[in-house]
């Protein structure tokens, strides 16, 4: 089960709306490749936690607990099923996440849809997650 809490993280308003559009025009781009037991097997080790600003919510902050912070120590780099620390969930396939239950609704499709784009926040620039669906007995890496 995703670790999903009631409380929630608010951003000040520091930064202004045009600052923000100028850091989002470049996107990088991760694919991931999953399937059905991805999440099933993973989901435990993900905690999100609302960020709130004026009221509104931009999306759902990334955090990870043991299991996922072990993984990453021991992997190459930083990220967890395409995910970092701090990452903030801002869309799925194009949707807000305006919500836990939102991000919970949208999280189910990953692995069973041929394609699921998330879009994340990531070090204040924007970075678009494709979770490609692997086909019965494909290995994990392309």
């Amino acid at each position: 089960m995703l670790d999903l809490t009631g409380s929630s993280e608010v951003v000040p308003g520091a930064q202004s709306e045009g600052q923000l559009e100028l850091e989002s025009l470049a996107v990088d781009e991760t694919v991931v490749p999953v399937n059905e037991e991805t999440f099933a097997d993973w989901a435990h080790a993900l905690h999100f936690v609302p960020v709130t600003r004026h009221g509104e919510t931009l999306g759902v902050r990334v955090f990870f607990n043991a299991a996922a912070e072990a993984a990453v120590e021991g992997g190459t780099d930083d990220t967890y099923v395409g995910l970092r620390r701090a990452d903030r969930i801002e869309e799925i396939d194009g949707l807000p996440v305006a919500s836990l239950d939102a991000l919970l609704q949208a999280w189910q499709r990953v692995g069973w849809l041929p394609e699921v784009r998330v879009t994340v926040r990531r070090e204040g620039r924007l970075h678009t997650i494709l979770y490609r669906r692997r086909a019965p007995g494909m290995t994990a890496s392309w």
